[in-house]
């Protein structure tokens, strides 16, 4: 009986031992994965600009509710809180290049369809909103070429290793295909305020790739926590991740 409490003992010190690194590896191996999807997402985006004369890939919203979805014909169609199947994804202009659905979805990423808690949402990331992101129905003066800080076509981004295109949106922040990022520079006044949020899933590091193809994960200088769009920064370090987000945006390179 001893014989066998020592060897248990030993057991559980063993998996003690072991547990954190396996659950460090798993986690490594979900951040890789994820950079692996947007690398992915980003050489669509680029192969659909080659195809289409330099025009981007649109990302059209309109209302839906207290949230926002995408309108047909955008990168991506729907709302993935509510979307129950990847119809929305296919409906994209971007499936075509990238047929797989996981691809559109982080492994870390838990989060649950709306209403139905067993099954896990289509899609864990969302577009730069400045490249041909398109918000008339919440601006109704908005045309997007008469604004000249939304990017159109490929040849406008001049520094497209430093400006963000897909990223990881917060689970309560992703509804449609745009993150939205306000900037100083957009004729509003300057804010504080995040009206969509990233996610900090990978150790505080949020997945992120760039107008030129590569993809990171950004390492994150306070945890995120959301409440509502357009929620002020919540101390230094944070706003210190908004203008790190802004400093990616196109009119700023």
């Amino acid at each position: 009986m001893i014989e066998l409490l020592v060897v248990i003992a030993v057991i559980a010190i063993l998996a003690a031992m072991l547990l954190p690194a396996l659950a460090k590896a798993k986690a490594r191996g979900q951040s890789i994965s994820c950079i692996n999807n947007l690398r992915q997402l980003q050489t669509a985006w680029l192969v659909y600009v080659q195809d289409n004369e330099d025009a981007m890939p649109p990302d059209v919203a309109l209302a839906d509710g207290a949230m926002q979805r995408s309108k047909l014909g955008s990168w991506v169609v729907g709302n993935t809180m509510t979307d129950t199947t990847v119809s929305n994804l296919q409906a994209g202009v971007l499936y075509n290049y990238v047929r797989n659905p996981n691809v559109y979805r982080c492994p870390a990423d838990r989060s649950a369809v709306n209403g139905f808690p067993g099954l896990q949402r289509t899609r864990s990331y969302s577009l730069n909103v400045w490249l041909n992101g398109d918000m008339r129905f919440k601006y109704p003066d908005f045309w997007p070429g008469d604004w000249p800080y939304i990017k159109w076509k490929g040849s406008q981004v001049v520094n497209p290793a430093q400006v963000f295109g897909f990223l990881e949106e917060h689970e309560q922040s992703i509804d449609d295909g745009a993150m939205e990022v306000d900037n100083p520079l957009d004729g509003a006044p300057s804010t504080d305020n995040w009206f969509d949020l990233p996610a900090d899933r990978h150790n505080q590091g949020c997945a992120v790739s760039f107008a030129d193809g590569h993809a990171m994960v950004w390492r994150l200088k306070y945890p995120k926590g959301f409440s509502t769009h357009l929620q002020p920064a919540a101390n230094d370090m944070d706003l210190r991740d908004l203008r790190q987000l802004e400093e990616w945006t196109p009119q700023n390179r």
